[in-house]
């Protein structure tokens, strides 16, 4: 680590000691379905789980046009569905049509509920983001369904797939959250409350290869403790693809 790096460090553990964090942007507890796999992947047909999806960062479940994707789920309390659907940036620049992407809760009695259901079309105006997703689970729902399909007539070029980038559950409960995620021991309440204190995590960060850098970003925001933050020290990087992702994530 050169000097310069290494200052910088220092400086930014100085400033951590002497100020507070708040972190209340949502309230409940998060919980990524990726982190979840043994509450709600148990019984999928498969999962296609991914990082740096053709430019998207984050984690990303990809679905083709007509896939449906059931997550057993039993909450006992509403919960909240959130994720960003959209299509991938290549095919929304360079594809014709649409997809339809769908939330639905399966009841009691099996039914099927939709509970959200927004059209993606390629080529629209606007920068490829997709649409926000948020949505709530009854309490009495035994699952959450996602799916996609294609609309209109298939032709060439058509988008036949869409990706649903963090999907996540929100549960107001620490206690449930706690055991859906698998946390054990005597610290669980707080890791996943978001009551015990903020963990900084300092990177110290030089022309590393991009996918590397992406997903030690995205393993540190997909944890289950809610109270962290992760300063990123850019010693000298003179790649601009690395440039770019750090611009991107500050």
């Amino acid at each position: 680590m050169t000097p310069a790096a290494a200052s910088a460090l220092r400086s930014v553990a100085r400033r951590l000691q002497t100020r507070r964090t708040e972190h209340s942007s949502t309230p409940g507890t998060r919980l990524p379905l990726a982190s979840l796999r043994g509450r709600l992947d148990a019984g999928s047909a498969r999962v296609a789980w991914m990082l740096h999806v053709d430019g998207v960062l984050g984690r990303a479940l990809r679905m083709d046009g007509g896939e449906r994707m059931s997550f057993p789920l039993t909450a006992d309390r509403d919960v909240t569905f959130t994720a960003r659907a959209m299509l991938l940036p290549h095919d929304w620049r360079d594809g014709r049509g649409s997809v339809r992407a769908t939330v639905r809760s399966i009841g009691a009695d099996r039914g099927e509920t939709t509970l959200w259901s927004g059209v993606l079309q390629a080529s629209d105006r606007g920068r490829p983001r997709g649409r926000n997703v948020r949505c709530a689970v009854p309490a009495d729902s035994r699952g959450v369904i996602l799916s996609v399909d294609v609309i209109g007539e298939l032709r060439t070029g058509s988008v036949t797939r869409a990706i649903w980038l963090e999907p996540a559950i929100i549960d107001p409960d620490p206690a449930w959250a706690a055991q859906a995620a698998g946390v054990a021991g005597a610290d669980t309440e707080t890791a996943v409350s978001g009551s015990g204190p903020v963990i900084s995590v300092l990177t110290p960060v030089h022309n590393p290869p991009l996918h590397m850098l992406q997903e030690a970003i995205a393993s540190v925001q997909n944890q289950t403790y809610s109270h962290w933050e992760l300063c990123l020290v850019d010693d000298g990087s003179s790649d601009p693809e690395i440039i770019a992702a750090l611009q991107h994530h500050a």
